[in-house]
C-alpha cells in the first residue's frame, strides 16, 4: 500500500487537498478491484480515515479522499494569495457553499475516471459526507456503481429540525454568513451528547473508545465551529433530500449499503437510518443493505468493534464488485 498527496482546483478556484491510497503493486493483489471516492464528515478531514483506507487498499481498492472546503488541510494550508472565504475553518463559501462542495466532488470523480479508467467507482462517505452523497445521487446516480453511506439519516424533518432551521436563519441574518454558528452548533452537539447521557464531554457521543475521544478533542485541525452560511446553505437541502419524489430519482439498480451504530444520536439510534432504508426500498431500489451495529456510536471507524465494520464492508464491496464484473 502506498499513499500520495497533492492539491487540485475546485469549482471556484479553491485549492483542495487530496489523498490517494493505492494497493502495493508488489503485493499478492497486483491489480486494483475498484476505486472508492470517500467523503469525510463535518469538522474533520480525510486523514482520519487512514486506517480504513489502508485496510481497503491492502485488499485491492484505491481510495480517493479530498478535504472539503473549509476543512482539514484544504483550509489550514490555503495558499497565501487565496480568497478570504477559502481561509475560514468551517466555511464552505460566501454563497452556495453546499452545492459548491458537491461540485468539487464531481471534479474528484472526473479525475478518478481519467486516472483509473475502466474500474468500478464506489461513492462512500460518513455523516455529513453521507448527506452529501444523498444529494449527489439525487442529482445523478448513474455516475457511480455502488454507494456506501455511513452514519447517515433520512426520513421527514421533525419539529426539532424545523426549529433548527429557524435558528439557522435567525443566526445567519443577525451575525452574518462568515461568523461561527455558535448557537446552532451548541444546540446540535449538546443534544447529541445528552442523548447518550454524557453531556460533560460533547464529543463522547462519537465513540466509546477513550483514546478515540481524546484524539478527537486534541486534534488541532478539528473542533472549530461551522459558519452560519454553512448551516444556512445546508438547510436548503434538508427538505429536498427528504422528498420522496427526489429520492425516487436515484436509479433503482444502484447497490446501496447503509451502516450505523445503534447508539448514534445523529441517526436517532437507528430510527433515522431505517427511515432512509425504507425510503430507498419504497422508491424501487432493489439492492439495499442496512446494518445497525449494537452499542456503537457515531464514528464507526473509531469505535470499539470497528474491525467487524471493516470486515463487513469489505465483504459487501467484494461481493458487489464481483457481480459488476459478472455483468461485463
Amino acid at each position: 500500500m502506498h499513499t500520495t498527496e497533492r492539491r487540485i482546483t475546485g469549482v471556484d478556484g479553491i485549492s483542495l487537498f487530496l489523498r490517494v491510497w493505492s494497493p502495493d503493486q508488489s503485493s499478492s493483489q497486483p491489480e486494483a478491484k475498484a476505486v472508492i471516492q470517500f467523503l469525510h464528515g463535518q469538522g474533520e478531514y480525510g486523514g482520519r480515515y487512514a486506517h480504513l483506507a489502508e485496510f481497503l487498499a491492502d485488499q485491492g481498492y484505491i481510495i480517493y479522499v479530498s478535504d472539503h472546503r473549509g476543512h482539514g488541510r484544504t483550509v489550514f494550508e490555503q495558499p497565501e494569495d487565496a480568497r478570504e472565504e477559502h481561509r475560514i475553518p468551517g466555511h464552505m463559501a460566501d454563497q452556495d457553499g453546499w452545492q459548491k462542495c458537491l461540485d468539487d466532488q464531481e471534479i474528484v470523480r472526473r479525475l478518478i475516471r481519467e486516472e483509473q479508467p475502466g474500474l468500478p467507482l464506489i461513492l462512500a462517505g460518513h455523516s455529513l459526507g453521507s448527506l452529501m452523497i444523498q444529494d449527489m445521487l439525487i442529482q445523478d446516480s448513474h455516475r457511480w456503481d455502488l454507494a456506501v453511506l455511513m452514519s447517515s439519516r433520512g426520513g421527514r424533518p421533525d419539529l426539532n429540525e424545523r426549529a433548527l432551521e429557524i435558528a439557522v436563519l435567525f443566526q445567519f441574518l443577525i451575525k452574518g454568513g462568515r461568523s461561527p454558528a455558535t448557537w446552532t452548533d451548541y444546540l446540535i452537539m449538546q443534544s447529541f451528547a445528552r442523548e447518550i447521557g454524557e453531556g460533560e464531554n460533547r464529543s463522547a457521543w462519537t465513540s466509546r473508545d477513550p483514546e478515540a475521544i481524546a484524539a478527537y478533542d486534541n486534534d488541532p485541525m478539528m473542533n472549530f465551529t461551522p459558519s452560519s452560511r454553512h448551516w444556512f446553505d445546508h438547510a436548503k437541502f434538508i427538505k429536498s433530500r427528504a422528498q420522496v419524489s427526489n429520492i425516487a430519482k436515484v436509479r433503482g439498480d444502484l447497490p446501496i449499503l447503509l451502516v450505523a451504530g445503534s447508539d448514534d444520536a445523529m441517526g436517532k439510534s437507528g430510527e433515522a437510518v431505517r427511515a432512509l432504508e425504507a425510503d430507498y426500498r419504497a422508491t424501487g431500489k432493489t439492492d439495499v443493505t442496512c446494518t445497525i451495529y449494537p452499542e456503537m456510536r457515531h464514528e464507526l471507524v473509531n469505535d470499539i468493534g470497528k474491525e467487524q465494520v471493516f470486515e463487513d464492508m469489505l465483504g459487501w464491496l467484494d461481493d458487489r464488485v464481483a457481480r459488476l464484473a459478472g455483468r461485463a
